[in-house]
């Protein structure tokens, strides 16, 4: 055997031989793992502080979406049953001209428009 082989294991009709560099491999791959785990934990925890940090903006971000939403789903909705806005004045009358009340004209089983 080379001088440089290290006797890694002893067999009933062999033996297993490893080079310090094979070693050194070895140790690398097994510390690999551990390494990986770690790393991840310190990624998944920058990115918590980063959320954390801007916990403000998002929850504003996601009303202003919410919103949105809404405004668009009422513009559909107007669209597609020819709604109109009304016109609002400071006066005491109250003047309505062919109004129509969505619940009245839709078939409440099946929300379709009768």
């Amino acid at each position: 055997m080379p001088e440089n082989y290290i006797r890694k294991q002893t067999l009933v009709n062999s033996e297993r031989y490893i080079t310090p560099e094979l070693k050194e491999y070895e140790d690398k791959i097994l510390n690999a793992e551990e390494k990986i785990y770690e790393l991840e934990a310190e990624l998944f925890d920058e990115i918590r502080k980063f959320i954390s940090a801007e916990a403000v903006t998002i929850q504003s971000n996601a009303r202003m979406i919410a919103l949105i939403d809404c405004l668009i789903s009422f513009a559909e909705c107007a669209e597609a049953y020819k709604y109109s806005k009304p016109v609002v004045h400071d006066g005491a009358e109250l003047e309505i001209i062919d109004g129509r009340h969505p619940v009245v004209e839709t078939d409440s089983s099946s929300g379709r428009k009768v």
